[in-house]
């Protein structure tokens, strides 16, 4: 893992690279600041600080196609970035981004009805859950399921008639199976569904707070789409993970999946950063009867200070001989 010494070393260089641009276009060097300009936001790709002085240079230099992508870049980073819609402003630049309407008013993303909320998310607080969201990418919610709705889960084969379809997937280890419920197979599913996206859509508003960006999920879960299987299990033998992969869909949907690990042995979530260099990943356990929430698309991150958006990848892993778990998939949910 890059240490702290080597990142704040990094990040001095890249702003070294920004004030050498500067100091060669004072010298109508421009050959020279427009090649230093690209190395350095090159460095800084995942910083839209650097992105808005980049800009700023580069407009100065006449180069105003160039100047604007990297206003566009900075505001896909981070969404709302003051620095940047100043920047955008100052070009005579338009954005149609959400990003640059006002937070919602606390009452516009309070819900038509109650959430539904018992003690297996008694202990849930969005604000806490954000903090962990950027940590890992992954928010753990302990003893979400009762030991007697875990052991319902665990030991279902392929032959059980609970299932509506089943298949074997693929996987160099092991074996893994997926399996779709009929409908009220399990009596209290539904409603366990429904407060872990009620937890959901708790944390998926405090993140659109943070971002600047005004959107305001659904109380109730809407029907899943005739292309999305809003609720699957999976069960692993022998070491068996669930393959890596990034799920679709634009910044207005929801980008958080849910999980609830049934046993018999825990489950890891594996985050994958998609960004050139050296791979980086973050692996979070879930042991038995704990839910998680997990960003399925992009991470919250901070760069320089500012909030944005990392794209990831995810992938589940045994972390024992065996596992079973609900995967919960809501990337179909918009927000308005």
């Amino acid at each position: 893992m890059t240490s702290r010494k080597k990142l704040r070393r990094a990040r001095r260089h890249t702003l070294g690279l920004l004030d050498e641009a500067a100091t060669a276009l004072d010298r109508e060097e421009s050959a020279l600041a427009h090649k230093l300009l690209g190395r350095a936001v090159e460095q800084g790709f995942m910083n839209p600080r650097v992105h808005v002085e980049a800009a700023a240079l580069w407009f100065e230099m006449g180069r105003r196609e160039v100047a604007e992508a990297a206003v566009r870049r900075a505001l896909e980073l981070a969404p709302g970035f003051p620095l940047a819609l100043e920047q955008a402003a100052s070009m005579g630049l338009t954005v149609e981004l959400p990003a640059q309407a006002e937070p919602p008013a606390a009452e516009a993303l309070a819900p038509t009805s109650p959430p539904v909320r018992t003690e297996r998310s008694a202990a849930f607080a969005a604000a806490t859950v954000l903090g962990e969201l950027q940590r890992d990418g992954v928010a753990v919610i302990e003893r979400f399921l009762t030991h007697g709705e875990a052991a319902a889960l665990a030991p279902r084969g392929a032959d059980d008639p609970a299932w509506l379809s089943w298949r074997a997937l693929a996987s160099p280890v092991g074996t893994l199976g997926r399996g779709v419920l009929r409908p009220a197979a399990l009596e209290w599913l539904e409603a366990a569904h429904a407060e872990l996206f009620a937890c959901a859509r708790e944390a998926g508003h405090a993140l659109a707070t943070a971002l600047r960006a005004p959107l305001a999920y659904p109380s109730v879960c809407p029907s899943a789409p005739a292309h999305v299987e809003r609720i699957v299990w999976l069960g692993s033998r022998d070491g068996a993970g669930y393959p890596r992969r990034r799920d679709l869909g634009d910044r207005a949907c929801l980008s958080l999946r849910g999980l609830v690990c049934s046993g018999p042995g825990p489950v890891e979530v594996v985050l994958h950063d998609l960004r050139p260099g050296k791979p980086r990943q973050r692996a979070s356990l879930v042991p038995p009867g704990a839910a998680a929430l997990f960003a399925c698309r992009e991470r919250p991150v901070a760069v320089a200070g500012v909030l944005g958006l990392q794209p990831t990848e995810w992938e589940l892993r045994a972390s024992g001989d065996s596992w079973s778990a609900l995967l919960f998939d809501w990337t179909d949910v918009r927000g308005g």
